[in-house]
C-alpha cells in the first residue's frame, strides 16, 4: 500500500508541476505577457497591461440603433460597459458565442470596454518585437487594430489603437 500512494503522490505532484507552468512559452523569459484567447478558432493575443479584468459573457443587453460590433451593454459592479464584437471589426466568420465566452474588458484609463471573446487560454510571454507582419493586417476596418503574428500563428492585437479606435465609438449625439 505504501508503494501505491507514493506513486500516485509523485503522479499528482508532476501533474502540479504541469499545470503551474504558464499557458505557453513562445521561448521568451523576458517578453511582454499577454492574455491568450480565441476568436472563431483561432489563438488570438493581447497585452496584458491593457486587460482590466475577464468576465463571463452573461447579463448583456441588447441595444437597438447601434452599429453591428456592438453587442450591447452590461453591468461590472455599477459601471455600465459597452461590450463590442470583435468578429465584425476583425471581419471574421460570423461565429455564436456559447458558455465558454467571456468578456475581456480593456482600458487605458480613459477608455473602457469589453471584447466579447470565445475563450480564454490563459497568460504567455511573446517577444512583440519578433512579430511577422499580419497578412490581412491593414484591410478595411482593422487597419492598424492587428500587431502581426508570432512564429507560432498568435495573432497579436494591439490594445492601444483598440482602446484609441475613433470609429468604435459611438456617439449618440
Amino acid at each position: 500500500m505504501q508503494g501505491e500512494s507514493e506513486k500516485i503522490r509523485s503522479v499528482l505532484e508532476r501533474r502540479a508541476r504541469e499545470l503551474a507552468k504558464p499557458v505557453e512559452d513562445h521561448g521568451v523569459e523576458d517578453g511582454t505577457e499577454v492574455l491568450v484567447f480565441e476568436l472563431c478558432g483561432e489563438r488570438y493575443a493581447l497585452e496584458s497591461a491593457m486587460v482590466r479584468e475577464i468576465r463571463r459573457l452573461q447579463g448583456l443587453t441588447a441595444l437597438s440603433g447601434v452599429p453591428p460590433f456592438v453587442l450591447g451593454i452590461m453591468n461590472v459592479r455599477g459601471e455600465i460597459l459597452s461590450v463590442l464584437d470583435p468578429t465584425k471589426i476583425l471581419a471574421l466568420p460570423e461565429t455564436p458565442y456559447d458558455d465558454g465566452a467571456r468578456v475581456v474588458v480593456l482600458s487605458d484609463g480613459a477608455m473602457t470596454f469589453g471584447l466579447a471573446v470565445h475563450g480564454v487560454h490563459g497568460m504567455a510571454r511573446l517577444a512583440l518585437a519578433k512579430l511577422q507582419e499580419a497578412p490581412l493586417a491593414g484591410k478595411g476596418f482593422s487597419q492598424g487594430l492587428i500587431r502581426g503574428v508570432s512564429a507560432d500563428r498568435l495573432i497579436v492585437l494591439d490594445g492601444k489603437a483598440l482602446l484609441a479606435e475613433k470609429t468604435l465609438i459611438v456617439d449618440a449625439s
